[in-house]
């Protein structure tokens, strides 16, 4: 799979996991085998496909074959590698056999843990274990404590033994069961491979080799990339029931030098997903830097989605508001106002007062929007003058001009500001809520908090004519 191995830039040996083998399919796409340049290299571990069963297999061996398959192979003298689940417990014992002389760098995903390693507090061991259901919990124990004891346990019928071998599918999270039913609509090739050395050979010694008495203690382990030559990274899925984050959070906190990725809404299945499966290649191949800690990732939408709101003309509240409709015009610049007058207040700054009037001004202004909005104040005016000549008609020499004027102005403001515009005679109809904020801004210089309820009844053109100061318009307005 991947480039040519003459061709290749990196070379990925993949370590597959419990009841799995080589034939295992990951979902990269061939644009990002390409763009990264791919050879991988999969192949069956001892006992399981077409490998030869090993009866005396163990953490240490299953490192040797990895070194000794790259040899044969002679993939070159630097290769990375990639463990899953049960296949990374040898990837731990070979970053000490041959880390700085081989690995160019090293991924463990939702790798084994052993809840007897003496340096696990246990406290932190027992609380991972007893997220296990009973029959796994006390399938271990067999295999940790009386080894000699396993096939048999295995193979009665009085108790249960390992939920995953009895298709106990609650094993499974709901992120889980999504890429179960994805994977279920294409043929598994080479499935019916995987036990066919016999389950105990392949499946049974597998949990042996695991659970056993290890040579050496998982905080032994040194940083094999101790110039940042490369990097080792641990992925987990918050989500996993199979291995428990509990665990696996406390070993990258005691190993500062493993890079650890935890994913909230992922679970045991999380490398068979097509976007995590990518960025846990280009994490690997390419560094830490260039792919973003996914915990980060539902922050980061939520201050995009936040920030999108304030960017938009008339801000927050105004597009959460049922009535909303559009605004001409270049957006985020109510946003950009508040965020200058809210740095002047909190800096005293004269300058920034000035600029922000500067800013309150140019809102306001048509330089900017008459394009968007030339079609529209010519309507007004047309129908201030109709408007005009109707009372002309109707009064006689006696005219209320100023009444025609101010809601003509108003009109034009409330376009402008909050893209919503009215007919004659719907004066009473003008929402006085989109208004508050602005008027709770006059006479503020003078130490007032607010206007009150009963001096609202100004139209909003007197209003915007009696803001003091700083944020008084400037005559062209």
């Amino acid at each position: 799979m991947g480039v040519p191995k003459e061709e290749a830039k990196h070379k990925i040996i993949v370590i597959h996991g419990f009841d799995s083998s080589k034939d295992l399919s990951l979902p990269v796409s061939q644009e990002t085998i390409e763009e990264l340049s791919i050879y991988f290299l999969f192949f069956d571990r001892a006992g399981y496909g077409e490998s030869d069963p090993y009866p005396s297999r163990s953490v240490k061996s299953e490192a040797y074959d990895i070194q000794e398959l790259a040899d044969q192979l002679q993939i070159g003298s630097k290769f990375y590698v990639i463990g899953l689940s049960m296949g990374a417990y040898p990837l731990l014992w070979s970053s000490l056999i041959f880390s700085l002389l081989r690995l160019s760098g090293a991924s463990l995903v939702v790798p084994f843990v052993h809840y007897w390693w003496p340096s696990l507090p246990a406290n932190i061991s027992r609380e991972g274990f007893q997220t296990l259901c009973t029959a796994d919990q006390r399938t271990f124990q067999v295999a940790h404590h009386t080894p000699w004891l396993f096939y048999w346990w295995m193979t009665q019928k009085w108790f249960p033994s390992l939920s995953i071998m009895a298709g106990n599918m609650n094993l499974f999270s709901p992120p889980d069961m999504e890429i179960i039913k994805k994977l279920s609509e294409t043929p598994n090739v080479g499935q019916e491979k995987v036990r066919q050395q016999g389950v105990h050979e392949s499946l049974h010694r597998d949990i042996l080799a695991g659970y056993a008495k290890w040579e050496f203690d998982i905080m032994d382990i040194s940083n094999p990339f101790p110039n940042n030559e490369g990097s080792v990274h641990l992925w987990q899925g918050y989500e996993d029931r199979i291995i428990p984050f509990q665990i696996n959070r406390y070993i990258a906190e005691k190993l500062p030098w493993i890079h650890y990725h935890e994913v909230p809404d992922a679970g045991h299945l999380m490398l068979f997903k097509t976007e995590l499966c990518e960025a846990i290649f280009r994490a690997l191949l390419l560094g830490p830097s260039t792919c973003p800690s996914l915990e980060l990732i539902p922050g980061i939408v939520l201050f995009v989605f936040i920030f999108s709101f304030w960017l938009a003309p008339g801000g927050l509240a105004r597009d959460l508001s049922k009535t909303r409709t559009t605004i001409p015009g270049s957006s985020g610049c109510l946003f950009f106002a508040r965020v200058l007058a809210r740095t002047s207040e909190l800096l005293k700054a004269k300058p920034l007062k000035n600029l922000r009037g500067i800013s309150a001004t140019h809102l306001f202004t048509p330089n900017k929007r008459i394009a968007a909005l030339g079609e529209f104040i010519r309507d007004i005016g047309l129908k201030m003058v109709s408007e005009i000549k109707s009372l002309a008609e109707r009064n006689g020499e006696v005219l209320e001009i100023r009444k025609v004027l101010h809601f003509g102005s108003l009109n034009n403001v409330m376009m402008r500001v909050f893209g919503r515009s009215y007919e004659s005679g719907d004066e009473s109809k003008v929402d006085v809520c989109e208004l508050e904020g602005l008027m709770k801004r006059v006479e503020s210089d003078k130490n007032e908090d607010i206007i009150k309820s009963d001096e609202s009844s100004s139209d909003f053109v007197d209003v915007l004519l009696d803001l003091q100061k700083e944020n008084k318009l400037s005559a062209q307005t």
